[in-house]
């Protein structure tokens, strides 16, 4: 299987220091992952990246990243796994436990189709990326201020492309504590099968919502955890890249 730190165009990190190893080792982790070898373990795999990731979450040089420039741009994903103990740690909002029975279901509905979505869009939810799809997918997400867009798009006989798209806003963080933590509440997708006509689709009516806080951001790399238990790594991807990538469209990356 071709490594997706490779296929993403990765070049030597420009920062120094300790953390340039830290990033080093999460790379390695995710390499491995991604392209296990016989008598290979993936749980102890999926281990090991959650240990780097946590390893370089406390080098961390951006402060408040919810509210940091450098949260926007255009990013391609790397990795994909699970992680509950990193998301049960991050900075989530709590739920409120006298919520109506009538909110909860709704509540159950738009966390069903929230993991739904990322079944083939695994940028925020956590689904597994690589081994299912390989390299024959890729998969950017786009965050500018206020709005995301997530698109993965799949080769073969019958390509797809869907684009999951919706708000992006900082969640409240406690007293005293950094912005870590965003809000995506998605409310539109698109899709399109091989030479079919594309087909949209509104989701006001359910809106799914979810929460990633971030670990680790600088210029080039970032590492954050959903709510729903994802681990995800990312690698900044330049804008004539992104502008350029198969079946996205200017509007998406501007």
């Amino acid at each position: 299987m071709k490594d997706q730190a490779a296929a993403g165009g990765l070049q030597p990190f420009s920062s120094s220091g300790h953390a340039v190893e830290l990033k080093q080792a999460l790379l390695q982790a995710v390499s491995r992952s991604n392209n296990p070898q016989p008598g290979d373990s993936p749980p102890k795999l999926e281990r090991a990246v959650e240990a780097a990731a946590e390893a370089l979450s406390a080098a961390n040089p951006t402060a408040g990243p919810a509210v940091s420039k450098l949260l926007n741009g255009s990013w391609a994903l790397l990795y994909s796994g699970r992680s509950r103990r990193l998301a049960a740690a991050a900075a989530f909002p709590s739920s409120s436990a006298a919520a109506p029975s009538l909110r909860e279901a709704l509540q159950a509905a738009s966390d069903a189709a929230y993991s739904a979505f990322y079944k083939y869009v695994p940028v925020l939810a956590g689904s597994a990326v690589g081994r299912a799809r390989g390299s024959s997918a890729t998969n950017l997400q786009v965050l500018k201020p206020g709005r995301v867009d997530n698109v993965v798009t799949t080769k073969g006989p019958l390509p797809l492309r869907l684009c999951v798209s919706g708000s992006v806003e900082t969640a409240r963080p406690a007293s005293g504590a950094a912005a870590t933590c965003v809000a995506v509440r998605f409310d539109s997708f698109t899709v399109r099968l091989g030479g079919l006509p594309e087909t949209a689709l509104s989701l006001g009516w359910l809106r799914p919502l979810g929460y990633v806080d971030t670990l680790y951001l600088d210029e080039e790399l970032r590492v954050s955890v959903g709510d729903k238990g994802g681990l995800f790594v990312l690698r900044r991807v330049a804008e004539r890249d992104a502008a350029a990538a198969p079946d996205v469209p200017p509007a998406a990356w501007r």
